[in-house]
């Protein structure tokens, strides 16, 4: 059994020993060091393009009921809406009562967190986004609140300048009309 000798070769020395193609073991108590990619490595793009887009989409909802929340005039005693969770749901913020999740009244819209199917979910985010649209483009928005639902939501009818906002959503196509009770499918 050979442990070391050299070989040559063009003129250098190798060492050699028994052990010298195997992997060196890891030592127990340290994690194995991790290769860098290259800066020009496209796969480091990919996931800064990713990571934005991503804080993109966030962006993309938290901005327009900013915008709404903001252009609203508060006053002493009046709520103001502050998101829009979807078509016939709202935030608002009440000075005396905190923020609230509210059930608009009049009309009812394609569910979007539930949806059961894609057509349901394309025109539920369709409603929302017109809701954010009509809000955003309101000069001033009234609140009246009714109670409340099963689900412990505030229920309110909204009227956008002078009109009522379950009107503006049926005509539009994006709501129909609701009264309580069971919800007809969007799907079909």
């Amino acid at each position: 059994m050979i442990v070391g000798f050299s070989v040559a070769r063009k003129g250098r020395v190798l060492p050699y020993s028994r052990g010298y193609r195997k992997t060196p073991k890891l030592d127990m108590g340290l994690l194995p060091k991790k290769r860098r990619r290259s800066p020009l490595d496209p796969r480091v793009y990919l996931r800064a393009v990713m990571v934005a887009a991503a804080a993109g989409l966030v962006l993309l909802q938290l901005l327009p009921d900013s915008a709404i929340a903001v252009r609203q005039i508060v006053q002493s005693d009046e709520c103001r809406i502050v998101s829009v969770t979807d078509g016939d749901t709202v935030r608002i913020w009440c000075p005396s009562r905190g923020v609230q999740k509210v059930r608009l009244l009049g009309f009812d819209t394609p569910e979007v967190f539930s949806s059961s199917c894609l057509s349901e979910l394309a025109r539920g985010t369709a409603a929302t986004w017109y809701l954010r649209y009509v809000l955003l483009t309101s000069s001033e928005t009234t609140i009246v609140l009714q109670g409340s639902d099963r689900y412990q939501r505030r229920l309110a009818q909204v009227f956008v300048d002078g009109k009522r906002l379950s009107t503006l959503m049926i005509n539009a196509g994006h709501a129909r009309p609701y009264s309580g009770g069971k919800r007809s499918e969007w799907c079909g």
